[in-house]
């Protein structure tokens, strides 16, 4: 039961909510970008009612949760584990990715293979909104009713996507 009908917005966006990556795009079977970098960063928000002392939540709790999921981003090359065009094996120390008639050979250290069937701008804001979910917002938090997540790579375009709390 909400104590309070107070409905608020709480976004979380900082200069430090950043990571860079390496990766591709794939749009086809035969056709990818090349292995390039960017720097993206997370925007979140979460609507939510406030308690009984007029608070949504202790913004410096879900800050240190959001900056550490950048931080276990940055510096890595992002791969999709889950892509139908891209298949990859592993070594003790590389991994051997195969699309189409290419070999991509990347140091086993610099590469995180991510849950995910693309490294797209929309899968990034979509695995952050699953890890959000599921990982950071207490279950017991009945306050909470919507949480989005924006994730751009440039100034100006990004993907956004939200998701209701029961």
């Amino acid at each position: 039961m909400v104590e309070n009908e107070k409905q608020f917005e709480i976004e979380l966006f900082r200069e430090d909510m950043k990571f860079s990556v390496a990766h591709f795009t794939i749009f086809s079977e035969t056709n990818r970008e090349l292995l390039h970098g960017h720097n993206y960063r997370l925007h979140v928000t979460i609507s939510a009612y406030a308690n009984d002392n007029d608070m949504v939540f202790d913004y410096r709790w879900y800050r240190d949760k959001l900056l550490q999921l950048c931080r276990s981003l940055d510096g890595h090359c992002l791969m999709p584990a889950l892509s139908k065009y891209l298949k990859y094996k592993q070594t003790k120390d590389e991994y051997e990715f195969l699309f189409t008639n290419q070999r991509i050979i990347l140091p086993k250290a610099d590469v995180l293979l991510m849950p995910l069937k693309n490294i797209t701008t929309e899968s990034l804001a979509e695995w952050f909104l699953d890890k959000i979910c599921n990982e950071i917002i207490e279950p017991e938090n009945k306050f909470i009713n919507v949480v989005s997540t924006k994730i751009s790579s440039y100034s100006g375009q990004y993907a956004r996507i939200s998701r209701k709390i029961s």
